[in-house]
Protein backbone atom coordinates (compact mmCIF):
# COMPACT_ATOMS: atom_id res chain seq x y z
CA UNK A 1 0.00 0.00 0.00
CA UNK A 2 2.86 2.30 0.89
CA UNK A 3 3.84 2.32 -2.86
CA UNK A 4 0.29 2.90 -3.97
CA UNK A 5 0.16 5.95 -2.17
CA UNK A 6 4.05 8.04 -2.93
CA UNK A 7 2.88 7.18 -6.63
CA UNK A 8 -0.80 8.47 -6.14
CA UNK A 9 0.91 11.61 -4.06
CA UNK A 10 3.33 11.96 -7.42
CA UNK A 11 0.65 12.11 -9.17
CA UNK A 12 -1.51 14.74 -8.35
CA UNK A 13 1.42 16.52 -7.04
CA UNK A 14 2.82 16.83 -10.72
CA UNK A 15 -0.14 17.04 -12.57
CA UNK A 16 -0.93 20.32 -10.31
CA UNK A 17 2.26 21.26 -10.74
CA UNK A 18 1.65 21.41 -14.64
CA UNK A 19 -1.42 23.06 -14.41
CA UNK A 20 -0.05 26.04 -12.32
CA UNK A 21 2.99 26.15 -14.35
CA UNK A 22 0.69 26.81 -17.61
CA UNK A 23 -1.41 29.10 -15.38
CA UNK A 24 1.85 31.31 -13.96
CA UNK A 25 2.61 31.60 -17.53
CA UNK A 26 -0.50 32.48 -18.61
CA UNK A 27 -1.00 35.07 -15.91
CA UNK A 28 3.09 36.40 -17.33
CA UNK A 29 1.82 36.62 -20.56
CA UNK A 30 -1.33 38.52 -20.00
CA UNK A 31 -0.84 40.44 -17.24
CA UNK A 32 2.87 41.88 -18.37
CA UNK A 33 4.03 40.52 -14.30
CA UNK A 34 7.33 38.78 -13.37
CA UNK A 35 7.21 35.22 -12.77
CA UNK A 36 6.99 36.02 -9.07
CA UNK A 37 4.00 38.22 -9.01
CA UNK A 38 1.71 35.76 -11.25
CA UNK A 39 2.96 32.88 -8.95
CA UNK A 40 1.61 34.93 -6.02
CA UNK A 41 -1.41 35.32 -7.94
CA UNK A 42 -2.10 32.08 -9.06
CA UNK A 43 -0.82 29.58 -7.20
CA UNK A 44 -0.63 30.68 -3.78
CA UNK A 45 -4.21 31.27 -3.21
CA UNK A 46 -4.69 27.47 -4.27
CA UNK A 47 -2.00 25.91 -2.67
CA UNK A 48 -4.13 24.84 1.00
CA UNK A 49 -7.11 23.65 -1.38
CA UNK A 50 -4.97 21.87 -3.66
CA UNK A 51 -3.29 19.83 -0.90
CA UNK A 52 -7.02 18.68 0.55
CA UNK A 53 -7.90 17.67 -2.59
CA UNK A 54 -4.73 15.53 -3.50
CA UNK A 55 -5.10 14.12 0.00
CA UNK A 56 -8.49 13.50 -0.44
CA UNK A 57 -8.10 11.64 -3.83
CA UNK A 58 -5.34 9.81 -1.86
CA UNK A 59 -7.61 8.37 0.58
CA UNK A 60 -10.16 7.23 -1.86
CA UNK A 61 -7.93 6.00 -4.33
CA UNK A 62 -5.92 3.29 -2.43
CA UNK A 63 -8.87 1.27 -1.07
CA UNK A 64 -10.55 1.85 -4.75
CA UNK A 65 -6.70 0.94 -6.41
CA UNK A 66 -6.76 -2.15 -3.91
CA UNK A 67 -10.28 -2.68 -5.45
CA UNK A 68 -9.62 -2.48 -9.02
CA UNK A 69 -6.25 -5.05 -8.85
CA UNK A 70 -8.65 -7.94 -6.74
CA UNK A 71 -10.82 -7.65 -9.06
CA UNK A 72 -8.82 -7.81 -12.53
CA UNK A 73 -7.03 -10.86 -11.01
CA UNK A 74 -10.25 -13.20 -10.29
Amino acid sequence: PNQYVIRLFMAGFLGHAVIFACGVAGLCLSLNVDVIRAFDMGVLPFIASTIVKIAVAMLAGVPLLAYVRRVVEI
